[in-house]
């Protein structure tokens, strides 16, 4: 079988958030070989090969939002995936709007309840969102597999997923509560970030404690990414290892510790949380 999870999209954004799910999901989970139809090329009959991979498919997820709630497009792939047969796997990864009520229910659910979507479980755009769709692929296309090694996978790869879904898809994620940066005997919890993350928390909490810019700007360049906070470039010509720095900031949004935020230009903007800048006696790395 060519691919066996089928990723439906309607708008430009909601590409991007097929896409990057597409990506995340071929690196969590080894079973998993997932289609989304940017990827048939220019001179292929697209209906046709559209409806063989529906057909091909045992698990479908849409990305959905309420601009793509108004396209035609998820609902007759849906119907085309489900076909006769209610007994098959399918969900939806939907964004919540800017403008929704919190005491309410978020609008795009309520724009799917009465569509094919509406008796299926969807998930939000959330970790624990990705967290269950990831569990429901896995468990419906090998159910022995161990579950404590998928939730293993999803930790290893949620960071990476996370950061591309902030800069690419303009998805804002909450800080996590509670005190993620600190441990019960007033230590620090510095002491177990690699070096290289050590180095951009104290550069940026120094920077915002002098009161001055302590924003963290990543400049994806080919030849020579730059990696600047208040002015000073931390990435040396003779270290030009983007993967280690870029590792390092992962780091530090896992952990909220940072958030980041591109703005669609290869500029991508780190600012430390309230856990960030709270740290006590940051080292230096």
């Amino acid at each position: 079988m060519e691919h066996n999870v089928f990723i439906a999209w309607s708008t430009d954004r909601m590409l991007k958030l097929a896409e990057v799910t597409r990506d995340w999901l071929s690196d969590a989970l080894q079973s998993a070989k997932p289609f989304v139809s940017s990827e048939i090329t220019p001179g292929k009959n697209w209906r046709k090969r559209l409806e063989s991979k529906l057909k091909e498919c045992s698990f479908f997820v849409a990305c959905m939002s309420v601009e793509s709630c108004t396209s035609p497009w998820p609902f007759f792939e849906a119907g085309v995936f489900l076909g006769n047969d209610a007994e098959r796997n399918l969900s939806a990864i939907y964004v919540p709007s800017e403008n929704d009520d919190p005491t309410k229910p978020t609008e795009v659910l309520e724009r799917l309840r009465f569509s094919p979507f509406g008796t299926y479980q969807l998930v939000p755009c959330t970790e624990g969102g990705y967290k269950k769709l990831l569990r429901a692929i896995a468990f419906s296309l090998d159910s022995s597999v161990d579950g404590r090694r998928i939730d293993a996978s999803f930790d290893r790869s949620w960071p990476s997923v996370r950061r591309r879904l902030a800069e690419e898809v303009g998805i804002a994620f909450r800080d996590r509560p509670g005190k993620p940066a600190s441990v019960d005997d007033g230590s620090t919890a510095d002491a177990e970030l690699p070096q290289e993350a050590r180095s951009l928390l104290y550069a940026a909490a120094e920077a915002t404690r002098a009161e001055k810019d302590g924003t963290i700007v990543l400049i994806d360049h080919p030849e020579q990414p730059r990696l600047v906070v208040d002015g000073t470039q931390l990435i040396k010509k003779s270290d030009p290892d983007k993967q280690r720095w870029q590792h390092a900031l992962d780091i530090l949004v896992e952990r909220n510790l940072a958030t980041s935020k591109g703005d669609g230009k290869g500029h991508v903007f780190y600012s430390l949380t309230d856990a960030g800048r709270d740290m006590p006696n940051i080292r230096r790395g």
